[in-house]
């Protein structure tokens, strides 16, 4: 309602177009009011990618992403 946007799971991959469809944790997004899905491209590779995602899940702590989470 406020125009801002609330994580709901950060995800790590190398094609969004094959990965989305099936991705076990949309049809839970959807129950949660998932509106949007946000794609930022990190072209440092693999390592880059797994690091800025455990380091957005430590900061946001979504509601859908139960891995990289450390005793909070």
């Amino acid at each position: 309602a406020n125009g801002n946007f609330l994580p709901l799971y950060f995800g790590e991959g190398g094609n969004l177009k094959t990965r989305l469809p099936d991705h076990e944790k949309l049809p839970d997004a959807i129950k949660l009011g998932c509106t949007h899905v946000l794609a930022h491209p990190t072209p440092a590779g693999e390592q880059a990618r797994l690091i800025e995602e455990r380091d957005m899940i430590a900061f946001w702590n979504p509601p859908l992403n139960v891995q990289h989470r450390e005793a909070m």
